[in-house]
């Protein structure tokens, strides 16, 4: 964790809907997605509450459900982590044929 919070900068990648394709030679297969990409200042939060509320809305963004509990000592063994973007870029490559 010293390493960064003595150089905050970094970069991400999130993908979803990523699915393989075939074609039909070697040169047309590939792969459909979306993705985004950043760079930003990464936060280790140490505050327990702004602690919970991160994990309160991962949980329901995982499962659908907000009835989830945290206590001090579940929260206190967990690193949380915010990105505060400062570029963004998307990318969208679809299935050949559907656009």
């Amino acid at each position: 964790m010293e390493i960064i919070r003595k150089n905050q900068d970094c970069c991400f990648t999130m993908e979803r809907n990523v699915q393989p394709f075939e074609g039909r030679i070697a040169c047309q297969h590939g792969t459909a997605y979306e993705c985004i990409m950043g760079t930003g200042r990464v936060h280790i939060i140490d505050d327990s509450t702004e602690k919970m509320k991160a994990l309160e809305s991962l949980m329901c963004t995982q499962t659908g459900r907000s009835d989830f509990a945290f206590d001090e000592r579940m929260i206190s063994i967990v690193t949380v982590m915010r990105i505060d973007v400062e570029e963004l870029t998307a990318k969208r490559r679809p299935l050949p044929g559907t656009m």
